[in-house]
Order: C-alpha cells, then sequence, then structure tokens
C-alpha cells in the first residue's frame, strides 16, 4: 500500500492517454469555466516541457481527484529551450483557447458516439457549463481529437504557432495523500502496440482505493 501526495501522469502527444475498456467505471467531469487554470509546475516535474501559454484545463475525475489538461508540446523542443523556472502562466492565450475549445465542441456534436453527451456549440470559455461522461466516452474523444489533428485541425488555422505544436493529455492530483495499491502486473496488461496508454487495471485500481478512503 503507498499513500500517494503528488501523482502526474503525461500521455505522449497526440496519443489517448487512457485505454477503451469499455467496462470501466468512474465519471470524468467536463468544463471549459476554468480553462484557464494554471498547470501547477511548482509541484510538477516538468523541466522537460515549455507549459508557458500551452495548457488547457478541460475536466476533472472527481472520484480521484484528477485534474485533465490538453497540453501543447513542442514538435521540436530542441529549437527553443525551455525555461526550467516554474512559470505561473501556463494557460494559452485566450484567442488559442477559443479556437481550441471549438475544435473539442465540434468533436463531441459531429461524433454519433458522443453526440448525446450534452456538449454542444452554446458552449465556450469561461461559461458555466459542465457535463459528466463515462470514462470509454473520454477515450473515444481523445481518440477522436487525436486522430482528426492533423487532418481536420490544422488545415483550417492560419496562426503559425500551431504548426509548432501537438496536443497531449495530462493527469495529476496533489495533496490528498490517497491509498493506492499498484500491483506490477497491472502495467504489463498495456497494449504491446502503443505502451504509451495508461492501462485499465490501473485506473481500476486508482478508483477502488480512493472510493474506499475517509
Amino acid at each position: 500500500m503507498f499513500y500517494v501526495d503528488y501523482l502526474h501522469i503525461g500521455g505522449r502527444p497526440l496519443h489517448p492517454l487512457t485505454t477503451s475498456d469499455e467496462f470501466l467505471s468512474g465519471r470524468i467531469s467536463i468544463s471549459f469555466q476554468h480553462w484557464n487554470q494554471p498547470f501547477d509546475t511548482d509541484i510538477a516535474n516538468t523541466n522537460s516541457l515549455d507549459l508557458h501559454g500551452a495548457c488547457f484545463s478541460i475536466a476533472a475525475s472527481p472520484q480521484d481527484h484528477f485534474k485533465w489538461f490538453i497540453v501543447m508540446c513542442q514538435t521540436d523542443p530542441s529549437t527553443t529551450p525551455p525555461s526550467r523556472k516554474p512559470t505561473k502562466h501556463t494557460a494559452l492565450p485566450s484567442s488559442r483557447a477559443r479556437v481550441l475549445a471549438s475544435f473539442i465542441v465540434s468533436i463531441f456534436t459531429n461524433s454519433r458516439r458522443l453526440a448525446g453527451c450534452g456538449i454542444s456549440p452554446t458552449w465556450g470559455i469561461g461559461k458555466a457549463k459542465r457535463v459528466s461522461i463515462g470514462l470509454h466516452q473520454w477515450y473515444l474523444f481523445q481518440d477522436y481529437l487525436c486522430q482528426q489533428w492533423e487532418s481536420h485541425f490544422l488545415p483550417r488555422q492560419s496562426d503559425s504557432w500551431w504548426h509548432t505544436r501537438r496536443p497531449a493529455f495530462h493527469m495529476y492530483h496533489y495533496g490528498t495523500n490517497e491509498p493506492l495499491t499498484i500491483d506490477i502486473a497491472d502495467f504489463l496488461e498495456a497494449p504491446e502496440s502503443d505502451p504509451g496508454l495508461l492501462p485499465g487495471p490501473f485506473i481500476k485500481r486508482i478508483e477502488k482505493s480512493t472510493s474506499t478512503s475517509t
């Protein structure tokens, strides 16, 4: 048994962070109301990432206190070495946040499997709208966003900044001191074809541990 005070899991650009297991329990709460919530670089080991003006706070998972971000990672980090100092200015500029939010909405409204989730064209950054979706739907959203990024999103962007970045999903929680039991065998169940995915059993184990804590 481990007690986790801080846990940060970062995905690879253009890859979902979670698996497609349709039988996973748990919910993800999506909202654009606090899209500019800072990614806490004081606690995160993010020295390898340039987070300045690159993050969009999109969701939270109430059952395990995780915060979810879309982080716009540089396609060639060596061209602009990131600062080693933590930054408080991690949020996307509002103009870019609106563009990303509009694309997210289009994914939900144009997908037959996500259209009923409750996200509509009336959504926008700063609006107090919120929906709760299942983990399988959350995976589908991640997958569709990654699949459509270069074919549907980038061709419509005149802002050259977008063409130097690719989205990655990050999740972290801090300060909850949650009990967590990890069996190393869980990690061996990740598909060999995509080792960057977070194994379904690991998600389940987090949920089981946090749901029984007081």
